[in-house]
């Protein structure tokens, strides 16, 4: 397996401030990071998240293998350190947790009704409010979340290591978080980049009322554009694309999703998809490859791979 990029100090993302889990900010890594037989990240606290109320209790162990999930402008040449979120490993788990539901489906700490998923263009789930609160570099995130988005309680694990270990965005670019829930990625990406267009795009109408109120909160409402699919215009192009997938459309779907918006990727420019290693990351990258793109494990962590995706040649 490639071994993974130095973390980079100067873009940690660090904990917030006064958050109860992390009595202090974590040391920066110096060291190689320690593996298991398996090749995966053993780092403990790595990923870590704050919701200041609705959290959800320990997560239940993961169901079994299903379809397959996911997931610079100026890339950086390593991991993003630290994040304030902390998300405990489920009973007998290898850290491969995902949202309330443990398996990527709406559970109880997202709100949901029973059978409703996430990825429904207009929840009937009870829009239970909460806080989640993590830092990039310096600054203090704090963004609203609500019943019947993909996990509304806290930073969800696997977008926890997709932000740590792909190199944030720096310069001016065209920007997308797919399938971006209530914006979490998209705030990461406008917060590191703040001369980037960042294009928050959902079919879930809730999550995108939540990403305009998250974007303006930030003072990035001219930068983060919420759109649903049809809305984002055919001529736009991205020079990344950042996404933690919703897994339970299905594979056929899945599929389509990134076939339909991985073309759209600027000459040089790269997606970054987190994958749970259990759900299927290795075969998914495998399809990717026959579809025509270089694709390379870039990081793995807590059962998670980081893909990065890019056009072949």
């Amino acid at each position: 397996m490639p071994n993974e990029p130095a973390d980079d100090p100067g873009r940690a993302v660090r904990p917030a401030p006064g958050d109860p889990t992390h009595p202090g900010t974590p040391a920066q890594d110096s060291a190689p990071t320690p593996r298991d037989a398996a090749g995966e990240s053993t780092e403990p606290g790595e990923a870590a998240a704050t919701a200041d109320s609705g959290a959800a209790g320990p997560d239940p162990a993961p169901t079994p293998a299903a379809a397959p999930t996911p997931g610079s402008a100026e890339r950086g040449t390593g991991a993003t350190p630290g994040f304030d979120a902390t998300v405990p490993d489920a009973a007998g788990d290898d850290g491969a947790v995902s949202d309330a539901a443990g398996d990527g489906t709406a559970g109880p700490g997202d709100g949901a009704a029973a059978g409703e998923h996430y990825f429904t263009a207009d929840p009937s789930a009870p829009a239970t409010r909460s806080t989640v609160r993590f830092a990039v570099g310096t600054r203090e995130v704090r963004l609203t979340a609500a019943g019947g988005v993909f996990s509304a309680s806290r930073l969800d694990p696997g977008t926890a290591v997709l932000l740590r270990k792909a190199p944030l965005p720096r310069r001016a670019g065209t920007l997308l978080d797919l399938g971006c829930g209530y914006g979490p990625i998209a705030a990461a990406l406008a917060v590191s980049a703040p001369a980037a267009t960042v294009y928050a795009v959902d079919v879930n109408a809730r999550a995108l009322d939540l990403v305009r109120e998250n974007a303006a909160a930030l003072g990035a409402a001219d930068r983060i554009v919420p759109a649903t699919p049809d809305a984002v215009p055919a001529d736009v192009v991205f020079d990344e694309i950042w996404s933690n997938p919703p897994i339970r459309i299905g594979k056929p779907a899945l599929h389509g999703l990134l076939t339909t918006w991985l073309p759209r990727l600027a000459p040089g420019g790269v997606a970054w998809l987190v994958v749970a290693r259990n759900l299927g990351a290795d075969s998914l990258a495998g399809w990717l490859t026959t579809q025509g793109y270089a694709v390379d494990r870039h990081a793995s962590q807590k059962g998670y791979r980081v893909l990065s995706v890019a056009a072949a040649g």
